[in-house]
């Protein structure tokens, strides 16, 4: 009796632990499935930021009165694009280059606050007009050096069909102090010979020097480095100290003008099944490729780059030839190669082979089998 009466305490606690546990598991599943659903644009952080950049852009449009549209970056927490018009700037030759040039750089001075570059950074490219309206690239340049790798650029134009300006914001923070140039370029290729090449004379193509983005713990930032490019990598040295910020297998890109055109709404209708659309140019879309990203302008148009494949090897026949020869490429490896160009020149035949992905174990191997064509 008293055993079958411990029995059934020890039962009755364990019920109550396993009330007590299942309890505490479903108030843990009550704070995590909320949470799980939860995206960015509902979260405090979000709130926050888009609080800020919604006050900066009331201030902006009270200090510039500009009137539209202005896109963020939260980021940055810059604006990524503008879309509009400013009272004090009129525009009474949208077609006239030398008019426009004055036009887009008082909406430079308007914008600089409010953008990444610093004052005397932005060098101003050619303006090009045609039936849709104006355009032009401001190129940032830090102390005379560019910027590679992405970013350095506020793109403006305006567009004709629209009366408005467009400014697309793709400047990066980067500080005019001048940076020491304490590695000669000598200097920069004996480190990279030792340390990459394993003290082969590996002598690099195009060496310069240029601000490029490197990632490091805090996300990334922009060092000054001696940029050396060599078959298969590119090498980014610090100018200032002895140090490999990076190394990169060379990506071959190419650039694609890209114009976006889409069906838009005529005004209001009422019929839902025979809806007037007309084609237009779609301007500010995210034009996006693996390794570029960039809002068309208000012609829809852009130019974007994109990786296509890993090297290049150019071959020069021994050979001259009067006429370009048939070519028949045979590859001997387990490379993806192919003739991605060929020219002539002085009767010298120049043949361009991509390798279309990267392999181990084997060099690019081929055979090249070049057949004169026939001359009366």
């Amino acid at each position: 009796m008293v055993l079958r009466n411990k029995l059934t305490s020890l039962l009755t606690r364990i019920r109550g632990m396993m009330k007590s546990y299942m309890f505490c598991v479903f108030l843990i599943l009550l704070m995590v499935v909320p949470l799980m659903g939860i995206s960015y644009e509902q979260t405090e952080e979000y709130t926050q930021k888009q609080a800020i950049l919604n006050e900066r852009a009331v201030r902006f449009k009270a200090e510039t009165g500009f009137e539209g549209y202005i896109g963020n970056n939260l980021q940055s927490m810059q604006f990524s694009q503008i879309s509009g018009n400013f009272v004090d700037i009129e525009v009474t030759a949208p077609q006239d280059t030398e008019f426009m040039r004055s036009v887009f750089d008082q909406v430079v001075s308007k914008v600089m606050p409010n953008i990444s570059a610093r004052d005397g950074q932005l060098k101003s490219g050619k303006v090009v007009s045609n039936e849709l309206g104006s355009r032009t690239i401001y190129w940032q340049k830090v102390n005379g050096y560019s910027i590679e790798g992405g970013g350095g650029t506020l793109r403006i134009s305006y567009n004709l069909a629209t009366q408005k300006l467009n400014v697309n914001n793709g400047t990066v923070d980067i500080s005019s102090d001048p940076v020491s140039i304490n590695l000669s370029l000598e200097q920069a290729i004996s480190l990279v010979q030792e340390k990459v090449f394993d003290g082969a004379e590996v002598k690099p193509t195009n060496p310069r020097i240029a601000y490029v983005p490197i990632d490091n713990e805090n996300g990334q930032a922009y060092y000054l480095c001696h940029i050396l490019t060599n078959q298969g990598y590119t090498v980014f040295v610090d100018v200032s100290e002895p140090i490999i910020r990076k190394v990169a297998p060379n990506l071959i890109s190419r650039s694609f003008n890209v114009n976006i055109l889409g069906n838009v709404y005529n005004g209001t209708y009422t019929d839902i099944v025979n809806i007037p659309l007309s084609q237009q140019s779609m301007g500010s879309v995210l034009v996006q490729t693996p390794i570029d990203s960039l809002y068309a302008d208000s012609f829809g148009q852009q130019t974007v780059s994109d990786s296509i494949y890993v090297w290049l090897i150019n071959h020069t026949l021994d050979k001259e030839y009067a006429e370009p020869p048939h070519i028949i490429l045979t590859n001997m490896c387990n490379a993806h190669l192919f003739i991605d160009n060929a020219k002539t020149d002085k009767g010298l035949v120049t043949i361009s082979i991509g390798i279309g992905a990267q392999f181990e174990g084997e060099e690019a191997k081929y055979q090249i089998l070049a057949i004169a064509k026939d001359t009366p």
